[in-house]
């Protein structure tokens, strides 16, 4: 297995990819989409474990994360519509991966803030994946989105979206860790505390998000609550939704059951594995393996 990793120019952004590619065949290509306050390089664990199995892997840090973000504002996308651009960046490395593996299968795996942008990417360039997996997801309502979506607007308009919100972040996160408080901070990741550590000690994941950031990620997680575009997802697309029980992002498997049961309205076949005892990251949970081996079946299924 080996990593490279280069600079896509796109959108006027410098994007940071990293590829992991097999040493034989590549059976297929796996494309992430990690979530907010990380960056890709958090997923090479998984990543090589892929590759050992002939899948290759290919992933980016968005726009104001991880090395896209060198020399300016973490957690900040663009002063308007970074939603867009965020998506615009997803396609681009999409494109990267058509190209660098022609004729190879593409999937699409989504995680956390990552998993709303995929679901939502998937009514644009869902018609060139195999498969996708939705990871560490959720569902609001329409009426508690719109409410945060307002509030994210209004800070936007009063002190410019590159400020940033102890309030908004109280709002959207800010109740993640309070079953977990006892463990320390944080603890809503995962059970995995040398995880927990390292991203507690890690200066691309401790950082404020931005109120324009929060704008734009309400603005796509209010596109799902209110099924914009659903249609446009190929009916024949498979799509696996995964999390932990005990997610807080999903309100402990609520969220997935209501985005996966919104989902069939559209999709012909939606899974759902909800993994017990297991927290946000899955990916990074003790038993992790047992989520490798099952996200490799999927895409083993559907090359």
């Amino acid at each position: 297995m080996e990593r490279k990793d280069l600079f896509l120019q796109t959108n006027g952004e410098r994007l940071h990819v990293a590829v992991w590619y097999p040493d034989g065949e590549v059976r297929a290509v796996l494309q992430i989409v990690h979530g907010m306050q990380e960056y890709i390089g958090r997923y090479a664990e998984f990543a090589g474990f892929m590759a050992g199995q002939g899948i290759a892997v290919v992933g980016h840090d968005h726009p104001g994360h991880g090395e896209t973000a060198e020399g300016k504002q973490l957690g900040f996308f663009a002063e308007k519509n970074g939603d867009q651009l965020v998506l615009s960046c997803m396609a681009a490395v999409t494109a990267y991966a058509q190209k660098t593996f022609p004729g190879k299968p593409l999937f699409l795996l989504g995680h956390s803030m990552g998993s709303f942008f995929a679901r939502y990417y998937l009514t644009r360039r869902g018609d060139v994946l195999k498969g996708a997996i939705i990871m560490g997801t959720g569902q609001q309502p329409k009426a508690a989105i719109t409410a945060v979506c307002k509030l994210a607007e209004a800070i936007c308009a009063a002190k410019g979206p590159r400020h940033c919100s102890k309030f908004i972040a109280n709002a959207a996160n800010g109740g993640f860790n309070k079953k977990f408080e006892a463990e320390g901070k944080n603890a809503w990741l995962s059970h995995n505390e040398e995880s927990v550590a390292a991203y507690n000690q890690d200066p691309f994941c401790q950082y404020m998000f931005s109120a324009g950031a929060y704008r734009d990620m309400f603005h796509v997680i209010k596109k799902l609550s209110f099924e914009e575009d659903m249609d446009r997802i190929p009916k024949d697309l498979p799509v696996l939704f995964v999390s932990g029980a005990d997610d807080p992002v999903g309100d402990f498997g609520k969220g997935p059951r209501i985005a996966a049961d919104a989902m069939r309205k559209y999709v012909n076949s939606v899974q759902l594995k909800l993994y017990d005892g297991m927290r946000h990251e899955i990916l990074n949970e003790p038993d992790r393996l047992m989520v490798y081996d099952d996200l490799l079946e999927f895409i083993e299924k559907h090359i």
